[in-house]
C-alpha cells in the first residue's frame, strides 16, 4: 500500500495513510467485551474463588482475592490487601518456615544455612498431630527438607573439589574429576537421606519400644505359659490314669491268681478226703 491513498468523498477528497493500518491499538475496552453486567463478572469471580478455595496449593490467592473485589467495584482493593512477598525469596529461619508452611507459602534452602538445625527443626514440627492432620503441609516440608539435603551434600561435594585443585596446583578439575564430583554428591544425599531416616525413627519414637507393644508381647507369653502348663498337668492325668489301669490290672490278676489256688486247694483238700475215706472202708478206688 502506498504512504498515501487519496480518495473521493461527497464533498471534497480525502486522503489516508499507510501509517493509519499499522499494529498500534488506538481504542483499549475498559472491562471484558465478553462479559455483559457486573452480575456476572460478580459470578464469574465468586467460580473462581470457589474453585481455587478447593486447591489452594494450585493457585495464586492474592490475584484471585483482588478479581473478587474488582467484580464488586471496590476502587481501594490495595488499601484492603496486604501487599504480596518479594519475588525473590530471602533466607528464612526455620520456625518462620514451619508459618509460611502453615500458611501454604512457598520455602526455599539456601547455600550456606545451617541445614542439620533446618531439617531437625522441620522434622520436629512435621511430627506433632497438628502437622499430622494436614497432608499438603506434611508434604511441603518434606519437600523443603529434600532440598536441604541436596544442598548440603553440594556444599560437602564442593568442599573435597576445592581440596583436590589446591592439591593440584590451583589447576582446574578435568573430566574424570568433576564426575567424582558428581559421585561424592550423590553419595552424600545418600548418607544425608539415611541420617533423615534415623532422625524421623526417633522422632516417631520408631527406635524405642512401644508400650503396647509390650503388654501384648508380655500377655501372649503368659498365655503361652497357662497353655504350657495346661499341656503339663494334662500329661500328668494321662500318666496317672494309666498308672491307675494298670494298678488295677495287677490286682485283677492277683485276684484271679489267689481264686485259682483256693480253687486247687478246695480240689486237692476233697480228692484227698475222697482217697481217706476208701482207704477206711478197706476198698479200692473205682
Amino acid at each position: 500500500m502506498p504512504q498515501e491513498y487519496p480518495y473521493s468523498v461527497p464533498g471534497g477528497d480525502q486522503t489516508i495513510m499507510a501509517q493509519d493500518f499499522d499494529d498500534r491499538v488506538d481504542v483499549i475496552p475498559v472491562s471484558n467485551p465478553n462479559v455483559f453486567s457486573q452480575a456476572q463478572r460478580i459470578m464469574l469471580a465468586q467460580t473462581k474463588l470457589q474453585l481455587a478455595a478447593q486447591a489452594p496449593e494450585m493457585h495464586n490467592m492474592h490475584e484471585v482475592f483482588r478479581d473478587m473485589y474488582e467484580a464488586l467495584g471496590v476502587s481501594d482493593v490495595d488499601r484492603l490487601m496486604k501487599a504480596t512477598p518479594a519475588e525473590i525469596p530471602e533466607p528464612l529461619d526455620p520456625a518462620q518456615e514451619n508459618i509460611n508452611a502453615l500458611d501454604q507459602l512457598p520455602m526455599t534452602a539456601f547455600e550456606g544455612q545451617n541445614h542439620q538445625a533446618h531439617i531437625m527443626a522441620h522434622l520436629t514440627f512435621g511430627a506433632t498431630p497438628m502437622v499430622g492432620q494436614m497432608p499438603t503441609v506434611a508434604i511441603n516440608l518434606q519437600k523443603h527438607v529434600m532440598e536441604h539435603v541436596q544442598i548440603a551434600a553440594r556444599e560437602q561435594a564442593a568442599q573435597q573439589y576445592l581440596q583436590m585443585v589446591q592439591q593440584q596446583g590451583g589447576q582446574p578439575a578435568d573430566d574424570q574429576q568433576m564426575l567424582q564430583m558428581e559421585q561424592m554428591t550423590a553419595q552424600f544425599v545418600a548418607e544425608g537421606l539415611q541420617q533423615l531416616r534415623q532422625l524421623s525413627q526417633q522422632l516417631s519414637g520408631a527406635g524405642a519400644p512401644d508400650p503396647l507393644v509390650q503388654l501384648k508381647e508380655a500377655e501372649l507369653q503368659q498365655k503361652a505359659q497357662e497353655s504350657q502348663a495346661d499341656q503339663q498337668i494334662d500329661q500328668a492325668k494321662v500318666q496317672l490314669t494309666a498308672q491307675n489301669q494298670e494298678m488295677r490290672s495287677d490286682q485283677f490278676q492277683q485276684r484271679l491268681a489267689a481264686q485259682e489256688r483256693q480253687t486247687q486247694a478246695r480240689i486237692q483238700a476233697a480228692m484227698e478226703r475222697e482217697l481217706l475215706k476208701q482207704r477206711n472202708n478197706g476198698g479200692t478206688p473205682q
